[in-house]
């Protein structure tokens, strides 16, 4: 049985932060803000790691965030916003690891997952296999191309983003038809976010001006960011029940069957994680049978990427 810890959660916090840093000192980590904050220098950029805590801690119930960020003046020098990383808790990593540090096991376990967290700092200290990484899959802290592209710009020229650029729309197909019509000059238009087709092509012009990756002949436009959007996410859920290759025919959906096939989803009024819900994604793609796997993995894909291969 677990031992809590009753004592006024700012007690335990404290105490936490403190043998956190004593458990990072042989790393080479330091504590400022009075615990809070864990920095080393490496050779290529800053390791920090951020503790915070909820307000709505309680004794015996106390929870701490931890948020891991990698900066590079080399970097930062093309993109002066720029920065890796995350909390270890939402998309970034996506961990889920355990928080409650009133509970001993909880406590012990934290340390030891953000001890081996460090491997973050690790991979993007070395540029070639970063770039290897982010070819296969969504590098946990570095997932999106506003962050891949700069990176690599800064260590790898414009060789590594192009290569990079192939990999994911080799490796997330349903992202042609924004990156498609973006490179055109004709993006997505539409109060969502961008998405990460379109984000990929506005990167490659401003860090690979010149570097032109043709489209397949099956590949659809997209005038609709909802629509773009909407591609990601059923790629996601498609790669999540173990249908990577069917993830594929997204590029030749066009938009108005993408935002039909969202009304149907709404219209069904089950989980998202169902296996009707994907059900009838393959079904909008010509494919009539039971996913490949019994549930998703992750089982929230919507928010949380899948850090296997592209492909797997």
């Amino acid at each position: 049985m677990s031992t809590k810890d009753v004592r006024r959660p700012a007690e335990v916090t404290a105490d936490f932060h403190a043998r956190l840093a004593a458990e990072l000192a042989d790393a080479g980590f330091v504590g400022k803000r009075s615990g809070k904050l864990l920095v080393r220098a490496g050779a290529l950029g800053k390791h920090r790691i951020e503790l915070s805590s909820s307000h709505c801690n309680s004794p015996g119930d106390v929870t701490c965030w931890v948020t891991l960020w990698f900066t590079d003046a080399k970097v930062e020098k093309l993109d002066p916003t720029w920065r890796a990383g995350g909390g270890l808790a939402v998309e970034p990593f996506a961990d889920e690891p355990p928080m409650n540090v009133a509970d001993a096991a909880e406590a012990s376990a934290l340390v030891a997952h953000v001890r081996s967290r460090l491997s973050f700092f690790s991979l993007l200290e070395d540029p070639s296999a970063t770039l290897e990484a982010a070819c296969r899959r969504f590098v946990p802290g570095l997932l999106h191309p506003r962050q891949v592209a700069p990176y690599l710009h800064a260590h790898g020229g414009l060789t590594a983003i192009e290569r990079y650029a192939r990999a994911l729309l080799a490796g997330c197909p349903e992202l042609w038809p924004a990156f498609a019509s973006t490179a055109s000059g004709a993006p997505p238009k539409g109060s969502a976010q961008l998405d990460d087709g379109s984000e990929l092509a506005v990167m490659l012009a401003r860090h690979a001006p010149g570097v032109e990756v043709e489209a397949p002949i099956d590949v659809v436009r997209t005038a609709d960011r909802r629509a773009a959007n909407l591609r990601c996410f059923y790629g996601l859920e498609l790669r999540a029940w173990g249908e990577a290759p069917v993830a594929a025919r997204l590029r030749t959906l066009d938009d108005e069957r993408v935002l039909e096939l969202s009304r149907a989803h709404t219209r069904l009024k089950l989980p998202i994680d169902s296996p009707e819900h994907v059900h009838q994604t393959l079904a909008a793609l010509g494919v009539e049978r039971r996913p490949a796997r019994d549930r998703p993995d992750p089982l929230r894909f919507q928010y949380h990427a899948r850090h296997a291969p592209f492909a797997s």
